[in-house]
């Protein structure tokens, strides 16, 4: 579901999937529906499993695809950006 777009060779690694969804979620993220929330962290815990890295949501964003009409599969879709979670120990004095 996750493929790994990291530009860069340093810095942590990110992963971005697009999910079809069924209609339009023009609210912001915190406004959709609980199952549909459950269902895009559920999908980040998979893929930090599936990589064996801690990550974290950066960008959620309902979209459609333009090349598409409004009755065909994956118009309507979902974007979702990961990221890597890289912990630094503090400095010692």
């Amino acid at each position: 579901m996750f493929t790994e777009t990291t530009k860069l060779s340093i810095g942590p690694r990110t992963f971005e999937a697009l999910v079809p969804v069924s209609g339009v979620l023009d609210v912001p993220f915190d406004d959709w529906p609980a199952s549909m929330q459950d269902d895009v962290y559920q999908a980040m815990d998979n893929a930090s499993d599936a990589f064996e890295l801690p990550l974290a949501l950066v960008h959620v964003e309902y979209a459609t695809d333009h090349d598409k009409t409004p009755e065909e599969p994956g118009y309507h879709y979902v974007w979702l950006v990961v990221s890597e979670i890289i912990a630094r120990p503090l400095l010692e004095r």
